[in-house]
């Protein structure tokens, strides 16, 4: 993820990523919760690997969502 991919998120797709990030387990840092300002240090190949993980975790009502992050964050 870039910083420019950062900033083309709108408020809940922050919340479903940083959600996914922190919350869905195992968490990418277990000692410690990643803020937005964070995510991109993520190695891009381990986030998607992760989200790809987490949409079972997904309430049906956010999944249109869920897939617009996904696609806002395939193309690097």
């Amino acid at each position: 993820m870039t910083i420019d991919q950062l900033h083309t998120l709108d408020e809940n797709e922050i919340i479903i990523l940083w959600y996914c990030i922190n919350k869905i387990e195992p968490p990418i840092l277990s000692e410690q919760e990643l803020t937005p300002e964070m995510f991109p240090i993520i190695d891009h190949r381990i986030l998607m690997d992760k989200l790809t993980g987490c949409k079972l975790s997904i309430k049906d009502e956010y999944q249109e969502l869920f897939d617009g992050l996904i696609s806002k964050l395939k193309v690097t």
